[in-house]
Parts: structure tokens; sequence; C-alpha cells
């Protein structure tokens, strides 16, 4: 009797040890999967965050080019401003 009592406390300690093997391997096939996932996703908001702020640095530059002409070929201190319209000008 004392013979089976070992054996079958040997076979709960093997069983212990298989199971915690077997949810160990479960557990990091899982967070592989879940890290494989999430390093799509971050590629994909890494290319997308870049083509937005590419079209935002395009629309940047264009906005400066404009207030830069605007500056540039605007009317000086020295000419005259525009003549009244026909409206303003009666009284």
């Amino acid at each position: 009797m004392a013979l089976t009592v070992g054996l079958a406390l040997l076979g709960v300690v093997i069983a212990f040890g298989a199971g915690k093997r077997w949810q160990h391997s479960r557990r990091a096939v899982a967070d592989h999967k879940l890290a494989r996932t999430g390093v799509r996703t971050m590629r994909r908001n890494k290319w997308l965050s870049f083509r937005a702020s590419l079209v935002i640095v395009v629309l940047l530059v264009a906005y400066l080019v404009g207030v830069f002409n605007l500056a540039i070929d605007g009317r000086g201190a020295g000419e005259p401003g525009p003549s009244p319209s026909p409206t303003a000008s009666r009284r």
C-alpha cells in the first residue's frame, strides 16, 4: 500500500510539472501571437503617421511660400493705395 501511495504521489508531481510546462508553452505561443499582431499594427500606424506628417509638411511649405510671396510682392509703404470706388467718392 505504501508503494501505491508513493507511486500515486510521484504521478501527481510528474503530472503537475508537465501541466506547468504545458501552461507555459501555451502562454508563450499566445504571447508570441499577440506580439506579432502588435508589431503589424505598429508598422501600419507608423507608415500612416509618416504619410500624414508628409502631407502636413507639404501644406506648411505651400502656406509659407504664399505668405512670403505676399510679403515680398505686396504693396510697399511708399506706394499709393487702391483708388476709392465710385460710391465711396460721393459726398
